[in-house]
């Protein structure tokens, strides 16, 4: 795991992720997943930023505080697992299936490693594996917990430019 402060990059991309930190005004809530491609590959695009939590309340406080401030809850899954607002063509999606003590835990779980970041609005977490996979466009598995979801996720990389190999579908 490599943890760093992001002082240093001040692309509009990470601008605009310290701002949505910001607003949360919270710790153990972080902005994880595909979003922070960015940081490692400028011309990835931002389709939403994925926002998980340490525990339920840390959740209900961030939901409530982005309606408070504005933001349109366009979709509420009916089991209560996922939150999507918009707000001037920004998309966050606050995803409370799971929760977790630290950035590495959380980032531990997801299925690729082109996915293993953390942003909290102070400190960068990621893995050596996530920097490989996001230059060389390789879908890597890191751990294939549904596995039916990981297959339409391989459908969604592989129309954004990244590789898999069939020795990997194998796995799944």
């Amino acid at each position: 795991m490599i943890s760093m402060s992001v002082d240093n990059l001040s692309s509009w991309r990470f601008t605009r992720l310290r701002w949505i930190c910001s607003l949360l005004k919270s710790n153990q809530v972080w902005v994880a997943g595909g979003a922070l491609r960015t940081a490692i590959d400028p011309t990835a695009e931002i389709a939403d930023y994925d926002l998980f939590f340490a525990s339920k309340d840390k959740a209900d406080v961030t939901i409530d505080r982005l309606k408070q401030l504005g933001w349109k809850l366009v979709f509420e899954c009916p089991k209560g697992e996922l939150y999507t607002f918009k707000y001037r063509g920004i998309k966050v999606q606050c995803i409370t299936k799971h929760y977790y003590p630290s950035a590495e835990a959380l980032i531990d779980s997801f299925d690729f490693t082109v996915c293993q970041a953390a942003y909290d609005g102070w400190t960068l977490t990621l893995t050596k594996n996530f920097i490989r996979s996001v230059k060389k466009k390789r879908l890597m598995i890191n751990k294939v917990t549904y596995p039916v979801a990981t297959i339409n996720r391989i459908s969604k990389y592989k129309a954004k430019g990244h590789a898999v190999t069939e020795e990997r579908l194998v796995e799944i």
